[in-house]
């Protein structure tokens, strides 16, 4: 994962809102799931836009929840994040469904997918069940995009098709899962028609998901400031010019093993220059979180 690619994903996200962005936030620290991969869902889901609404289904709001999800997350969550009445109206038939007997009541349990806060959350505790799943069921550690797939597909889904990527990444990824290639043939096949890859399709989800900025994220938590090291880069940046003049005037005086240091100076340099630009970007990202980090 390069510093380039962080710095592109970090555009993208700043067409969030600041509502959006606090509640995904907030949704992140009570559950543990990274920041990083809720924001990435939630725009590839609806670019950020907590009103969204698919055409083709029931799908609604930041994460696009379809009706019955929706309704069997607030019923397994829902009392733990102050939506106890309603998770209480919901009940499952002998059939599984899940049915709310009140119309009014449904719709306005429907309509809280539309808050970012409540979608936010339901997505976090739906990307906690899947990873426990996942990690039973696979032999591998479990990635963002691992987790990305269980949304996509299903949990057991996603298991099957990560069990065929670890043993064969070649075979066809719509001969896996025939159902799911059928309903998403821009997924499984490539333009000209022809079947991808189980390595093809991942490897599309990965460039969406993998990604380091959790892990910059964190360290900006952390130290809740914007807290890439300024300090470090300046110094290494002085080293560099203060040797480089030197060797410029021919001063005999600098030690050559420093000179020698200079080109991996250089290369630490613009790594460093490049962290700032994303750690200035992931301010803005963090614009307005900064009481809650305090």
């Amino acid at each position: 994962m390069t510093l380039v690619k962080n710095e592109a994903i970090l555009k993208s996200w700043q067409s969030a809102s600041n509502n959006v962005k606090q509640a995904i936030f907030d949704a992140s620290e009570k559950t543990g799931v990274n920041f990083s991969y809720l924001m990435s869902k939630a725009e590839q889901e609806s670019s950020f836009n907590p009103k969204a609404q698919a055409k083709s289904s029931s799908a609604t709001g930041l994460f696009q929840f379809i009706d019955s999800t929706w309704l069997e997350a607030v019923k397994n969550y829902g009392d733990d994040y102050g939506l106890g009445q309603y998770a209480s109206a919901i009940s499952k038939s002998d059939s599984g469904k899940l049915t709310v007997a009140d119309d009014k009541t449904k719709n306005e349990i429907l309509a809280l997918r539309q808050d970012p806060y409540y979608s936010s959350i339901m997505a976090a505790e739906y990307t906690k069940s899947n990873e426990k799943i996942l990690s039973a069921h696979t032999d591998r550690k479990i990635s963002e995009t691992d987790l990305y797939m269980a949304h996509f597909l299903g949990a057991g889904g996603a298991s099957k098709f990560l069990s065929a990527l670890s043993q064969n990444e070649t075979q066809s990824a719509a001969q896996i899962l025939p159902a799911a290639a059928r309903a998403n043939k821009a997924v499984f096949y490539t333009s000209s028609g022809a079947e991808k890859t189980v390595k093809e399709v991942y490897d599309d989800f990965a460039q969406k998901f993998d990604n380091d900025i959790g892990t910059l994220f964190a360290q900006n938590v952390s130290s809740k400031r914007n807290a890439i090291s300024y300090d470090k880069f300046n110094m290494l940046y002085k080293s560099l010019d203060d040797y480089s003049k030197a060797m410029n005037e021919g001063n005999s005086s600098v030690n050559p093993t420093k000179v020698d240091r200079i080109d991996a100076l250089s290369e630490q340099t613009n790594t460093l220059k490049t962290l700032r630009t994303n750690n200035f970007l992931l301010a803005q990202i963090m614009n307005g979180l900064t009481d809650d980090l305090a």
